[in-house]
């Protein structure tokens, strides 16, 4: 019988053995690519490949938000919301943290991706079941009409889907392969947004919207399971043994990556329990214009994990370079976001939603000025990840959201939805301060007037120009803050060679090669 691995070594050699091999050339060739300044060839192939399917699964996304809350009216919207908000929290412990520790694992040891894949399907799937049982009790605890009840047990099961299905993007990822898990991504969130699109112009209620998207969800896992197929000859190894040891290592980092994101819709479902369905449906509009602006931001950190986890147990000099640059890059967007969009939140409410969502606009202005800090907190986290303080990390995340949850109990009552927003502002500021100072406690740092003191003087200056536009056509404040922005940016000196090579590199153009070991 003639064997063959994946990558073509040689018929006959053990399959073991020349998977083994191959993956290790693989790593020894990505470790030089990282360490003589093959940085931004990397990167830029990673934000082709994760950039188009990112951009495509967020409009995606986003269009059928601004759909169903023109279709579904504000009430049932507000259902659809607090439906969403209850399945993503008891996603969180579906996903146990273990799509990023896929990637970080996978990415230092290839050759255990199918031990690890198979305790990771074993444990999410078992967690699934108890998701749905937890979200049905918390409805019927929490008194849902029958509606809201239904909307919440389908949208968690189909999330429950949904997470099985990221499993082998995770799996390649951790490969480099960011093309194909690019592919699963984009056709996952497409189908879904298609699914509820298509369920709402036929004039379906809610629960029926909700079983769309349920359908489509159970229809990824195998079309995910395929795409994996054809670019990994290993299979996951669904065996209880040693799933527990698994479970034991990846506690700290669940807990750490999950309580971020229960930090992002705590807000939402506390304000349903406060302020009913309408104001949740309010708040639920605003934040989905956060997160549909966050799109770059977030392919970019997705598109730099494995990269900052296999430098961390290999060049750690190398790996403190690159997160200085990609936590620069981040907070510029960041402040950007968040500076220029608290200034023009009402007039981007005016064109994505009809009048009725006006009233949000003073809770989308704060949300959009905490991008200044949740943007570059992503890296910050992640590449405490790769550093194995995973555990501090979910101390901070956790004194963050039980600040947050206090103080939503005085300001979701006496200031509304603008009192949510406000307290997530908070809290992912403190959270940004932590982590970066944990960071600097191992000697990870960032330059200080480089990361955040020259992008705010910029967002400054940006802000003083488009104040007096606020009121003209979008585009001419968006236009006119953008150039001041990157002008400002560019007369600070705030790009480094490194940067241009990484602009020239996305834009598919040479650059002279950099000096090795230099940033």
């Amino acid at each position: 019988m003639r064997l063959k691995s994946r990558r073509g070594v040689a018929d006959g050699a053990p399959p073991e053995r020349s998977e083994r091999e191959a993956d290790g050339q693989a790593q020894a060739s990505d470790d030089n690519e990282y360490r003589e300044g093959g940085f931004a060839r990397v990167l830029a192939a990673n934000l082709r490949s994760l950039g188009l399917a990112g951009v495509a699964s967020r409009v995606a996304g986003f269009a059928v938000v601004i759909l169903l809350a023109r279709e579904l009216g504000r009430a049932d919207f507000g259902r659809y919301t607090v439906g969403v908000g209850v399945a993503a929290i008891l996603g969180l412990l579906i996903q146990l943290g273990m799509g990023g520790y896929i990637v970080r694992e996978g990415a230092r040891a290839p050759e255990a991706l199918g031990r690890i894949l198979g305790h990771v399907l074993i444990l999410r799937a078992g967690l699934g079941a108890v998701a749905v049982a937890v979200a049905i009790g918390f409805g019927l605890l929490s008194g849902y009409d029958r509606t809201t009840l239904v909307v919440v047990a389908v949208l968690t099961l189909a999330g429950v889907l949904s997470v099985l299905a990221a499993s082998f993007e995770a799996v390649l990822l951790a490969l480099e392969r960011a093309r194909d898990a690019a592919v699963i991504k984009a056709g996952r969130d497409i189908g879904l947004a298609l699914a509820a699109a298509l369920a709402v112009l036929l004039g379906y209620s809610v629960i029926g919207v909700s079983i769309a998207v349920l359908a489509v969800a159970l229809l990824t896992v195998p079309w995910a399971w395929r795409r994996l197929r054809r670019r990994w000859g290993g299979r996951p190894g669904l065996r209880l043994s040693g799933v527990r040891t698994t479970l034991a290592v990846s506690a700290a980092f669940a807990a750490s990556s999950g309580l971020h994101r229960i930090l992002t819709y705590l807000d939402s479902v506390m304000v349903h329990a406060f302020l009913g369905n309408v104001e949740t449906g309010l708040y639920g509009a605003a934040y989905r214009v956060l997160l549909g602006l966050t799109l770059v931001p977030a392919i970019y950190v997705d598109a730099t994990t494995r990269m900052i986890s296999r430098l961390a147990a290999t060049d750690r000099e190398r790996m403190t370079e690159v997160y200085a640059s990609v936590v620069a890059h981040l907070s510029m967007v960041g402040v950007a976001l968040g500076a220029g969009g608290a200034i023009l939140a009402g007039p981007i409410l005016d064109v994505l939603y009809d009048e009725s969502y006006a009233r949000a606009s003073g809770a989308l202005a704060i949300l959009l000025a905490s991008a200044i800090f949740a943007v570059p907190v992503w890296v910050t986290a992640m590449t405490c990840y790769s550093l194995n303080l995973q555990n501090r990390v979910a101390i901070i995340w956790a004194i963050a959201l039980a600040g947050n949850a206090l103080v939503n109990l005085y300001a979701i009552p006496a200031f509304g939805i603008e009192g949510a927003a406000a307290a997530t502002l908070g809290a992912e500021a403190f959270a940004m301060v932590l982590m970066t100072l944990l960071l600097r406690r191992f000697n990870v740092r960032a330059d200080v007037v480089r990361t955040f003191g020259k992008p705010l003087a910029a967002g400054a200056v940006m802000c003083t120009a488009i104040w007096p536009l606020r009121d003209l056509v979008l585009v001419v404040p968006i236009g006119v803050g953008a150039f001041v922005f990157v002008g400002c940016l560019a007369i600070l000196r705030a790009f480094g060679p490194e940067d241009r090579r990484l602009l020239l590199a996305v834009l598919g153009r040479r650059a002279e090669p950099a000096t090795e070991g230099k940033g």
